[in-house]
């Protein structure tokens, strides 16, 4: 492990959690939230309905293998098994290895053709990061910077590298004080279509890790990728681009984050950078 402030032995089980300010948002934005992680499911697959990217991933549920092969097969689609992990709840970073008769699906990916099914699959099984995370970026239609950007920080251990394409965002601002490190985005209004800061939760336009804040090529991926959610549900995708506007700030501690927003605040586990509160911090939107 390359980072001296971190514990690759230490780590919280798997959870998500949305935390209401009050009754109002709960009322205006449960539905709605429910509604945005569900359009973003079927975005999965319209982008390779519709020839935006050659792949997506998915993970199958064991009990209901039969009818998902059955279903993507009148589409022309291959579904393609790469790993078996064990269930889970909430947000996960990594496969989990399951234990003798613990409930399991599988991840894999959908193609239309068995050459990019074949190719995902070598990727997967190498153990060269460039050769495993590069080529798998390009089928899934991300950038190359950022597919870079993704394995240079998977190389040091680190699954959720959100503090590290924040601090090389265009613009940003890093202080450290009081044991906190605060890392101020500023004009990030245009890019924030772009931003991974909700992913936990599924709320999000791309599925890839930018490889800072204000990158243009991500930026023109989810301009693609927006016009097809409006296609699919106009008034859904709007509330997503109306939430992502709104994340104030990303609050990591010991293996737990902090998304706050207006409305709620989301809390789930990620990469154990211990000891300093690492804080992305969106501005004019931080009220603290």
């Amino acid at each position: 492990m390359n980072n001296n402030n971190s514990n690759n032995n230490f780590e919280i089980n798997g959870f998500t959690r949305i935390v209401w300010k009050n009754q109002k948002s709960k009322d205006e934005w449960n539905n709605k939230l429910i509604k945005v992680t569900d359009l973003y499911n079927k975005l999965e697959f319209e982008t390779l309905k519709r020839d935006v990217r050659r792949a997506c991933t998915i993970h199958v549920n064991m009990n209901n293998l039969g009818n998902i092969i059955n279903k993507l097969n009148k589409e022309d689609m291959i579904f393609t098994p790469i790993t078996k992990s064990a269930s889970y709840q909430g947000f996960s970073h990594k496969h989990i290895v399951p234990k003798p008769d613990q409930p399991s699906h599988w991840y894999g990916c959908v193609t239309k053709n068995i050459e990019d099914a074949e190719a995902f699959k070598i990727a997967s099984n190498s153990n060269n990061n460039d050769d495993t995370h590069i080529p798998i970026g390009e089928l899934l239609g991300f950038p190359k910077c950022c597919s870079r950007r993704f394995t240079e920080i998977w190389k040091t251990g680190n699954y959720d590298g959100m503090f590290e394409i924040a601090k090389e965002t265009t613009d940003s601002e890093l202080k450290e004080y009081n044991n906190k490190i605060v890392c101020t985005i500023n004009d990030i209004d245009k890019y924030s279509i772009t931003s991974p800061l909700l992913r936990y939760f599924g709320i999000r336009i791309i599925s890839h890790f930018p490889c800072q804040l204000k990158c243009n090529k991500s930026l023109d991926v989810a301009n693609k990728w927006l016009d097809i959610m409006y296609d699919i549900d106009n008034d859904t995708a709007g509330w997503l681009v109306d939430i992502l506007g709104q994340i104030e700030t990303w609050d990591s501690l010991n293996g737990v984050v902090e998304v706050h927003t207006p409305h709620f605040v989301g809390i789930t586990h990620t990469y154990p950078l211990l000891n300093k509160n690492r804080i992305i911090k969106i501005k004019d939107k931080y009220k603290k």
